[in-house]
């Protein structure tokens, strides 16, 4: 896959999420997210790095603060797993997102994430570190729940042979306290 098929396909399924929740209804009002809301979450994606493609599970969590009177700023944790023959990945990664309150369902947002990936080949493991960008929309299914999709770009340093990019999408559902 190429970079540009990536991007047109993130654009168009960004653009389709946000438009089938885009009415302002009384129903979405109640289903806006809001400051002190603590996001839960599991996900999946299909990555392609350099040719390779593989699948990953993450779990992850978000706490959301106020920021100004429209800004949400998200902080939060993710962990990944992913096996791709005999070889193990395991991410760790700190994000800090930031999104427009809105009284619609569908809340856009733009994420920066860096952290650690172990990967274990039996005995041997090596250390990356990631460090990109995601953009995404949440689509807010009710006050306490929501589908997430976005799209991930991450560039590894630390590879003994050289450092390189990975492109990802990523659709997950959340539950919020």
């Amino acid at each position: 896959m190429n970079i540009d098929f990536n991007l047109r396909a993130t654009v168009i399924i960004l653009l389709f999420s946000a438009q089938i929740f885009a009415g302002e209804t009384e129903k979405s009002q109640k289903n806006a997210l809001h400051a002190g809301a603590v996001e839960a979450g599991l996900a999946g994606s299909l990555t392609v790095s350099q040719g390779v493609s593989n699948a990953t599970i993450f779990l992850r969590g978000m706490i959301f603060r106020d920021v100004g009177k429209k800004n949400l700023l998200g902080i939060g944790l993710e962990s990944g797993y992913a096996h791709i023959r005999s070889l193990d990945q395991v991410d760790v990664q700190a994000t800090i997102a930031w999104q427009r309150k809105t009284l619609r369902a569908a809340h856009l947002f733009v994420l920066i994430g860096g952290g650690l990936r172990q990967e274990f080949v039996g005995s041997f493991q090596q250390s990356r570190f990631p460090l990109g960008f995601n953009l995404g929309v949440r689509n807010m299914l009710s006050p306490s729940a929501a589908l997430r999709f976005e799209y991930s770009f991450r560039r590894f340093f630390s590879d003994p042979i050289s450092n390189f990019f990975e492109h990802r999408f990523i659709a997950g559902i959340s539950i919020f306290f």
